[in-house]
């Protein structure tokens, strides 16, 4: 699996994050951990009998700790695993969010980044993430390889991925998101150019189906590139799965193929439950979702919010940003704090 990435780093940080850690409930344990420590130390030696020689060398002295592992004893959510024991209540693991630039607004990520209703990807799954030191992770995808001439690059997919209308996640549905996306104006085409063909897809020069991207089998995806290019499984971070059905449900109808919730078809960790446009948006988990991003949140909400550090305070809002351009009041009553 490579994790080599070059001229694209500036990108990676704004990699989609998914809403949740990978968490998943465990029992009390103990975990034996070995801590080696340098120590310098002086050895003398006989050399030929006739000199002694001092030098320093180093040698390792082993401890071993003991860690026991804190038991989550607390409420079970509605994923079916218990959260911390010092968890609020269900009904207050809440993520409260407000809404950008929805404009026109479309709910899949891929087909616009700039003017979508929802900026998490809650509902699908991206090919691959980053982890804290940037280095790529599968999500869709499990593994991938790149054949000798460094264009070829195979994805193995998680073949447990399931949509929640029950059909499995398969090769041919990220070929069809892909290719959809670039013939069809995506506002973020650029970012693919380095896949065969992608540039002239997305200026409607080649069919779709001419794009570097094509099903080896239901679960292996293949991606080929115009040169070598080892930074590809980074593209992956913005590459998220659209079902073909969910548009199929919705054809006619102007960006509606993933904002009725009645319609809307999930692969990911929460599903639609509310799309009010500009009013609210609300998801919940998707109960039928069985890939690798588990999470304690019960409930996703996007609605306009208040603003300032007063909102922030009364819990009107989770989060606010202090800086140098902030109000001296607000940096007062902080410090004051």
């Amino acid at each position: 699996m490579s994790k080599t990435m070059n001229r694209r780093q500036f990108l990676t940080a704004a990699g989609i994050s998914a809403v949740g850690g990978l968490l998943a409930a465990c029992a009390p344990q103990t975990v034996i951990v070995k801590e080696t420590q340098l120590v310098n130390q002086e050895v003398t030696k006989v050399v030929e009998q006739t000199s002694i020689v001092k030098e320093t060398s180093v040698v390792k002295e082993t401890s071993v700790v003991e860690v026991t592992a804190v038991p989550l004893t607390g409420p079970m959510g509605s994923r079916g695993f218990n959260l911390p024991a010092d968890a609020l209540p269900l009904d207050k693991q809440v993520m409260k969010s407000t809404f950008g630039n929805v404009g026109g607004g479309y709910g899949h990520l891929m087909e616009s980044i700039y003017n979508r209703a929802f900026g998490y990807n809650a509902g699908y799954e991206q090919l691959v993430t980053m982890d804290q030191n940037l280095d790529n992770i599968g999500v869709g995808a499990v593994s991938w390889t790149v054949a000798e001439n460094g264009l070829d690059w195979d994805f193995k997919l998680n073949d447990k991925l399931v949509w929640s209308d029950g059909k499995p996640v398969v090769a041919g549905d990220w070929v069809f998101t892909l290719q959809r996306s670039l013939a069809n104006s995506y506002d973020f085409a650029w970012f693919y150019f380095d896949i065969k063909n992608a540039a002239k897809v997305a200026a409607k020069e080649l069919d779709p189906k001419e794009l570097g991207i094509s099903a080896v089998d239901d679960y292996t995806l293949r991606i080929t590139t115009e040169n070598p290019t080892p930074y590809l499984p980074g593209l992956g971070t913005w590459f998220c799965v659209g079902s073909p059905a969910a548009y199929e449900n919705s054809m006619g109808e102007t960006n509606n193929a993933y904002l009725d919730p009645a319609k809307y078809i999930s692969c990911g960790p929460f599903t639609l439950k509310t799309f009010e446009r500009g009013v609210l948006t609300e998801w919940v988990p998707n109960t039928k979702y069985t890939g690798s991003r588990l999470n304690y949140i019960e409930l996703i909400t996007e609605t306009p919010l208040p603003t300032g550090i007063a909102a922030y305070m009364s819990g009107d809002i989770q989060g606010y940003a202090l800086g140098g351009d902030s109000a001296p009041a607000e940096l007062m009553l902080v410090q004051a704090k």
